[in-house]
């Protein structure tokens, strides 16, 4: 019998082939969160930047769930939200501790790009707000 988690992933890798077929246009951003559990971080918020004045604007939210242990490997379940509040893929990222800082994880967070390419940045948010925007950018 499959657990509910593996059948996502089963769900996942088969959206993986997909994808491409359907347009959707999924990007990959690898993001740092350095207080991940102390903060009770809930998410990441995606900000496009102005081509011009490189003025942020936000774009969408990757809206973080549970961990859960597949196989000896942590992975964190996130829901995509667009910025008119409407929801994409529910999809799953590995969860790598830094073996220093157990408090710092590095995800692989899949971003449904519905504006124009550009230059993007991040910030987190929990309960309390949300972290100052990261200083690296990445084109998508």
């Amino acid at each position: 019998m499959r657990t509910p988690i593996r059948w996502l992933l089963t769900l996942i890798m088969a959206a993986g082939v997909t994808v491409p077929l359907t347009g959707c246009n999924l990007r990959l951003l690898r993001v740092v969160i350095p207080d991940f559990e102390t903060s009770a971080v809930e998410g990441v918020q995606v900000w496009r930047l102005d081509d011009v004045t490189q003025v942020p604007s936000e774009a969408g939210r990757l809206v973080f769930g549970q961990i859960a242990d597949v196989d000896g490997q942590e992975v964190l379940e996130y829901q995509i939200e667009f910025s008119d509040g409407s929801e994409g893929l529910q999809l799953v990222s590995p969860v790598v501790r830094d073996t220093g800082d157990p408090e710092s994880v590095r995800l692989e967070l899949h971003y449904e790009r519905v504006e124009r390419e550009g230059w993007f940045k991040v910030s987190s948010f929990n309960e309390a707000g949300s972290s100052a925007l990261s200083t690296a950018q990445t084109f998508l």
